[in-house]
Order: C-alpha cells, then structure tokens, then sequence
C-alpha cells in the first residue's frame, strides 16, 4: 500500500512539474521583451504608429523594460539571479541579454526587442512586424540568461567609462581659464602675511566653484533627460554642439603648435579678452575687500564674498570648460540617476583637482611663480590632451548625426 502511494505521489508530482513546464513554456512563446524609454523618440514612434498594439492584438503579451528607471518593472522568467541579494537593475538586465544574445554594443539601446531566440534593434522591429517574420519568431524559447546585481557599472566596458569620466574631469581642470582664475586670484591676495585667511578664502573659493559646477551638471542632466531622443529639439542640440566641439578641437591643435614651439600669445582657446578684463576688475575689487576684512578679524564677510566671487568666476569659466562637461552629461544621462548623480560628483572632483594642488603649493611656498612656470612648460602637452578628448566627443556626436 505505501509503495503505491509513493508511486501514486511521484506520478502526481511529475504531471504537476509537466504542467507547470508547460505554462512557463506557454507564457514565454507568446510573450516578448522590450526595452524601452520614456524619452526615446524611436520608441514613440512604435506606439504611435500603432507597432506595439498590433503585438498586442495578436495576443501576444509585451514585458516591457524601462531602461532610464523611472518605471518598475519585473523580471523575465528566463531570468536567473540571486535572490538572495539585491533585484538586479533595468541596466544589468539590459547589458546581460546583450552578452547572452551577441547583440553589438551600438545596438544594446532603446528600443530593443527580445523574440525568441532572436532579437530587433530599432532599424528591424517596424520591418519585421510588416512582414510576419517577427510572429514567427515568437513561437521560439527564450535564452536562459544569468544576471547579476550591479553588472552594468562593473563591466569592462563601465569601468572604462568611469575613468574616461575621471580623466575628462581632471583634463576640463587643466583648462587654460580655470588655471589662469586660480593663479590670479591667489597672486592678488598673496601679498598677505596671514596665511590663515589664505587657507580660508582658497578653501572657500574651490568649494564654492566645485558645488556651482555640480549643480549646473545636474541643471543640465534634468534637461537633457527631458528631452526625446531623436527629436528635432534633440538634433539642432547635437548640431550646435558637434559644430562648437570642431571647434575647440581645431583650436586646441592650434595651440598644441604654438605651445610647442613657445608661442603663447597666439594661443586662441581662452576666454575673449573683454571678459579677461572683465574678471580681472571684478577680482581686484574683491581682493581688496577680502584684505580688508581679513585685516579686521572679519572671517565671515569674507567667507561670503568668496563664495559670491567663486560663483562669479564658474559661470564666466564654464564658457571655457564646459563643452567636455556638455559632452560628459550627454553619455551618461541615461544611467540609473544615482549612478549619474555618481559620475557627475566625480568629474567635478577631479576637476577642482588641479586647484587644489596649486592652492596647497601656494599656501606652503606663498608664490605661484612654480605653479605658474610649470603649466606654461607643459601647455603643449595639456593642449594635446585637450585635443584628443575634443576628438572623442566629436566622434561620438558625428556617429549620432551622420
């Protein structure tokens, strides 16, 4: 009797896990995934055109993906994790289907459709649709695809763009304007003997610069995130900035000549002369209230008006620096928000960087005439750096437009 209730119940059991294989199976032959994005224009126009609801008048079920985080979402059934640790992002499942379906890296965007064992980028899915063989295909299995938590920013390819991201952040700070601000910013107030008011006004000066700058990246990642991919609005943007971007490149080669050869009053990529001049009043006004506080004891009124003055000095600034910032907040705004959050606090790290180098060697020796002579000795190679970062970008917004 035992032996024929365990048999019985193996038996139950086996019809149990068919059924179940069955349902799974079931679900994911009619069932597609499809990254996507709020903000993506190819993606409008799939739901606008009227693609996605004859997926869906075919009975088929859309596991929509939103790619940018601003969605929840939930996992493929052909999605193996760990559940144990943290859900895995839109991002990793997005870079994980891309491993696992040999789908090109140029191609691992919105929007994307999982069919099968196949997948459509956006130049395929409209044609696929029209011709039935996307139907076809969705009768097929899906891959099996393993997904870790956090492998979208641990992947070679992020780790390379992290410090491409470092490096774009120290190089913007090795921009001729923000080195000149600082130099001569410090040699107006360097004749002081107090070397604490030197500290507090440099400290004062660099931070205030560092938290204008991050708030202006992220002003700048909100608009762009508003704005559709692929738009006009989107198009004119990335024509204007292709166009300022050759620009700068052509000057930064310009200058990578004249530097070479020691010739740096023809260097051209540098803020107008009137703005030049404009600066200059306005720190030779400053500085003379700065010492005259400073004489008095006064900590706080010169604490303000550095913080007034270093908001000053980054918005005339940012016309100098801020095309590889541009350029920078572009690539990464659709990245989780942290994560671009992340990013953007670290490009501007590194770019105070440099001043803060120059403000602890001021403060020590009390003269820039070191600092001063080494960037004029190693101009031409900034000026080369500069050049291919410009390059770089300018790449990237040619194989947008073109």
């Amino acid at each position: 009797m035992k032996r024929l209730l365990s048999m019985i119940f193996v038996f139950t059991t086996i019809l149990i896990g068919l059924s179940s294989a069955t349902e799974v199976k079931a679900a994911e032959n009619n069932t597609i995934i499809y990254f996507y994005s709020p903000s993506c224009l190819g993606c409008l126009e799939l739901e606008e055109q009227g693609y996605l609801e004859q997926i869906e008048n075919a009975g088929i079920i859309i596991h929509k993906i939103d790619i940018s985080g601003v969605n929840d979402f939930e996992i493929p059934a052909n999605v193996i994790y760990n559940e144990d640790e943290r859900t895995p992002s839109a991002a990793d499942l997005l870079v994980s289907f891309g491993d696992f379906y040999s789908i090109p890296v140029s191609d691992q965007t919105t929007p994307l459709m999982i069919v099968g064992d196949n997948f459509y980028t956006e130049s395929e899915i409209k044609r696929a649709i029209t011709s039935g063989d996307f139907f076809d295909e969705v009768k097929d299995d899906f891959l099996t695809v393993d997904v870790e938590a956090g492998q979208a920013y641990e992947s070679k390819k992020t780790l390379v763009g992290f410090l491409g991201v470092l490096g774009a952040g120290l190089l913007d700070g090795f921009n001729p304007c923000a080195i000149a601000l600082l130099l001569m910013f410090i040699s107006l107030i360097g004749f002081t003997e107090d070397k604490r008011l030197l500290i507090v006004v440099s400290i004062t000066y660099i931070f205030t610069m560092f938290l204008t700058y991050f708030l202006i990246g992220l002003g700048a990642l909100s608009a762009l995130q508003s704005i559709v991919t692929g738009s006009g609005l989107d198009k004119i943007m990335s024509w204007i900035v292709f166009f300022i971007v050759l620009l700068f490149f052509i000057l930064n080669v310009y200058d990578f000549f004249v530097t070479r050869n020691e010739e740096y009053g023809k260097v051209k990529s540098q803020l107008p002369k009137w703005i030049q001049r404009m600066n200059k009043r306005i720190l030779k006004t400053f500085t003379v209230e700065l010492n005259e506080k400073g004489e008095k004891g006064k900590i706080v009124p010169v604490i303000l008006l550095t913080a007034s003055l270093g908001i000053i000095m980054t918005f005339t600034e940012f016309l100098c620096s801020g095309v590889i910032y541009y350029g920078v907040i572009d690539g990464i705004k659709y990245f989780k928000e942290f994560y671009a959050y992340f990013l953007i606090f670290m490009f501007n790290v590194m770019f105070v960087m440099p001043m803060v180098v120059i403000a602890v060697l001021a403060v020590k020796s009390k003269s820039i005439m070191g600092v001063s002579n080494w960037i004029r000795e190693h101009m031409s190679t900034i000026k080369l750096l500069n050049s291919i970062v410009f390059l770089i970008l300018l790449i990237l917004f040619a194989s947008r437009l073109f």
